[in-house]
């Protein structure tokens, strides 16, 4: 693993003066908070805190890490308390960022909630903040997409985006939490060698358990089957996503034409603001027990309608080969 630094820099609350909180609730009643992760090459996201050299407060890093455990090392923002501990994921929130929505909670009366990062972060927390109204995926943004965000913030553009993975309530549950991690080969030390920084690689590997099960096929396969109850698992699903308007969408009877089947997908504005909406199609193949593997739910095709005014209608086209439906062994 090559040196990471997996520190989370966030002033700790009681470092915000009476005069500063009473100027922001001055300004105004809502409160916007935004939570950051980053990761990138060379290393997974640290799945258990304790595995990562916890430094205090002001400590400055040498160049490289390699003098820390695993070659990662995290900063503390306090004195007074860790952010982390053993068995805590790097994407849960830090002790210093649970102060923060405690104190934004108590002292703001609408709170949005922004996540700044491309992994799913867990948000179980938000169900013990009435006061969170709305939450915000908000990916690496590039150059101008921080001033898209205004814009749905502020109510000036109306979001029309879909989430792209399933926000579980707790990743040790999941069926991949176990397969994290460097695992070595026992028998491949002769194609080791030593990398940047003196250390020492040997080849790993990474076992995959899901099949075709990855995502949302497997929460919906199992919530059919009955192995999970779905409310309990999952808090946000694939192809999830809010709007400031609502819609409503009528699917026109399937012609099959060949091997093509196509239809449309009427949607209307029946809301009071103009937005986008998006069309989700997904198959339930017939499954015979002991036979080919099938996900119960599978996305064939999707798509967005331009912005609509209230009351106003389009029809979304779709079609798709019956050969997309098939199952291989």
């Amino acid at each position: 693993m090559m040196g990471q630094d997996w520190s989370l820099p966030e002033p700790p609350v009681n470092t915000y003066s009476s005069s500063l909180l009473d100027k922001a609730k001055s300004y105004s009643d809502t409160a916007v908070v935004v939570i950051g992760r980053s990761g990138g090459e060379g290393a997974d996201l640290p799945t258990n805190m304790g595995d990562v050299k916890i430094s205090p407060v002001g400590t400055k890093l040498k160049q490289g890490l390699m003098d820390s455990p695993l070659g990662s090392n995290y900063i503390n923002n306090s004195k007074d308390y860790a952010d982390f501990k053993a068995g805590d994921s790097y994407l849960q929130l830090s002790q210093t960022e649970k102060n923060l929505m405690d104190y934004v909670n108590k002292n703001f009366k609408k709170v949005v909630l922004v996540y700044n990062g491309a992994n799913d972060l867990n948000l179980s927390f938000i169900s013990q903040y009435p006061n969170i109204k709305s939450v915000l995926w908000c990916p690496p943004a590039g150059q101008t997409g921080f001033q898209a965000l205004g814009e749905v913030i502020a109510g000036k553009a109306n979001p029309s985006g879909r989430t792209t993975d399933t926000f579980v309530k707790d990743f040790t549950k999941t069926p991949w939490w176990n397969n994290f991690g460097a695992f070595q080969y026992d028998n491949m030390n002769e194609f080791s060698y030593d990398g940047w920084g003196g250390a020492h690689y040997v080849p790993t590997y990474v076992k995959y358990v899901e099949g075709i099960y990855v995502g949302y096929r497997y929460y919906e396969t199992a919530a059919t089957e009955g192995s999970i109850n779905y409310n309990d698992v999952v808090q946000y699903p694939f192809g999830y996503g809010l709007s400031y308007t609502t819609f409503k969408q009528t699917m026109s009877d399937p012609k099959v034409s060949g091997t093509k089947v196509s239809f449309d997908v009427t949607v209307k504005n029946t809301g009071e603001k103009a937005g986008k909406d998006t069309v989700e199609v997904y198959y339930n193949p017939p499954y015979t027990n002991g036979a080919i593997e099938k996900a119960s739910v599978n996305l064939i095709r999707f798509g967005k309608t331009k912005e609509l005014k209230p009351g106003e209608s389009q029809k979304v086209q779709i079609s798709f080969d019956e050969s997309e439906m098939a199952s291989y062994d």
